[in-house]
């Protein structure tokens, strides 16, 4: 096998990382705060905050986003974390239609997300 199709070989085993994802599949993850072992899962997220800057947090968890509805409001919360899962910094409480990127994949907004829509 040539240095080439060793690339390429390579290239098809691993998944692109720009691949969209539905927004439904994301705030599905979002609502599972613990794996089956008790540890807190963690993931990185790109947004836009109510003012308009663009943050982008490496590696958080999710929390509540305060004394409210999460899911009517479409919120969620995020606290920042280092590597070994102790906070940094201050929660985030974002909309979820503010997500731009959820572990390195862009999040698709086209695609109906019934079980996520607010009561009316």
């Amino acid at each position: 096998m040539t240095q080439e199709e060793g690339k390429a070989a390579k290239q098809d085993a691993v998944p692109s990382q720009s691949k969209e994802i539905p927004a439904s599949v994301m705030l599905d993850d979002l609502d599972v705060r613990f794996d089956r072992w008790g540890k807190r899962r963690t993931f990185s997220l790109k947004f836009v905050s109510l003012t308009g800057k663009l943050y982008y947090i490496p590696r958080a968890y999710a929390q509540g986003a305060g004394k409210m509805d999460n899911k009517r409001y479409r919120m969620r919360g995020i606290q920042p974390c280092c590597a070994s899962g102790n906070p940094e910094g201050h929660p985030f409480a974002v909309r979820i239609t503010n997500i731009i990127e959820y572990n390195g994949h862009p999040v698709s907004w086209s695609q109906p997300t019934s079980n996520h829509n607010p009561q009316t």
